[in-house]
């Protein structure tokens, strides 16, 4: 799965389906009234609504005291070149995204102690990830290339042939358990999805659909204790 391609399609979803995306728009503040959220202040606007839901990310304790921290990651992308693509005739080839995209020399994901690897059919093969308690701390830095460089090679020695084309790098949703907080919070009308750590993608069709089923038809299946935001309030 391409991540960036999926959130892609999945905002061309929401804008068809007639919902309305506010980018670049930064929510300031949450207005509460009592045991309710009563709206929230972004750059520009007030906004109100019957429920709400916390989905921020690394970023949430930046509107509510939530259990969410921020773990760096770093990741990098190697192309395979088009000469080692094998040359099949048409019934054997496999589909591509594109004409130009060669065959990739790797067909499954690799996973070592310290490294992933994935292989994507535009021909690109992704290497990841460093995990980092540096809060905020953005850019790629030469200790985190070359440590996803040595352990990915050593995974896969072939990689050191590839032409390094993509490094970026992100902060994870880290909870002190490594699960996410599902569900109730502490205002009726709002609810919690957020701490997904390095699942986030796996767990977001999950999610949507439980938190969906929580605001809209009360509806809270037993093992949402799991995910609870008071189990971290109860541990301490």
């Amino acid at each position: 799965m391409d991540n960036r391609q999926l959130v892609q399609a999945l905002r061309l979803a929401v804008l068809t389906l007639g919902g309305e995306i506010l980018e670049g728009e930064e929510v300031k503040s949450l207005g509460f009234q009592g045991e309710k959220l009563g709206g929230l202040h972004t750059s520009n606007y007030f906004l109100e609504s019957d429920r709400y839901i916390l989905a921020t990310g690394a970023w949430s304790q930046e509107l509510l005291p939530v259990p969410v921290y921020p773990k760096k990651g770093q990741m990098l992308a190697v192309q395979v070149a088009s000469e080692l693509s094998p040359e099949l005739p048409p019934e054997l080839s496999s589909p591509k995204l594109s004409p130009n995209a060669p065959e990739l020399p790797l067909k499954q994901v690799l996973y070592g102690e310290e490294t992933y690897i994935v292989p994507r059919k535009d021909g690109r093969i992704i290497i990841g990830a460093t995990s980092e308690n540096v809060g905020f701390r953005g850019d790629n830095t030469p200790q985190g290339v070359l440590q996803l460089l040595q352990a990915a090679i050593k995974l896969y020695p072939a990689l050191q042939n590839f032409a390094l084309v993509e490094q970026w790098w992100g902060f994870r949703p880290a909870t002190a358990d490594e699960l996410p907080i599902l569900g109730a919070s502490p205002y009726s009308n709002l609810a919690l999805a957020v701490g997904h750590y390095r699942n986030g993608i796996l767990l977001a069709p999950a999610t949507g659909y439980l938190i969906a089923d929580f605001l809209l038809n009360q509806k809270t299946p037993d093992y949402f204790s799991a995910f609870d935001w008071r189990r971290f309030a109860e541990t301490t």
